[in-house]
């Protein structure tokens, strides 16, 4: 899962956002398999997954996916949320 999620950083570096989306995917289909939802690393997967997701101009994910690692407990993504007033629970 690291390394698909270090690829996907890559890709994002590079600009290709689709090749971005698609290992940083791998990475949390793995991370939820052996995880399941509420763990750190789901959280920073997720936060990336936004990121792309900010940078094809899809709002509505980027908020499911930042609202997503929150829950999973990164702290990144509740900073954001609180920061934007955006409204949330743990159970999302």
């Amino acid at each position: 899962a690291a390394s698909y999620n270090n690829i996907g950083v890559v890709y994002d570096i590079q600009g290709n956002c689709s090749a971005a989306l698609e290992n940083h995917v791998k990475a949390l289909d793995i991370l939820l398999e052996v995880f399941g939802e509420r763990h750190p690393m789901v959280g920073v997967v997720c936060l990336n997954i936004a990121v792309i997701y900010a940078r094809m101009d899809d709002k509505a994910r980027t908020v499911e996916y930042i609202k997503r690692g929150a829950a999973a407990g990164s702290k990144e993504c509740i900073g954001y949320l609180n920061e934007k007033g955006i409204e949330w629970t743990a159970g999302e």
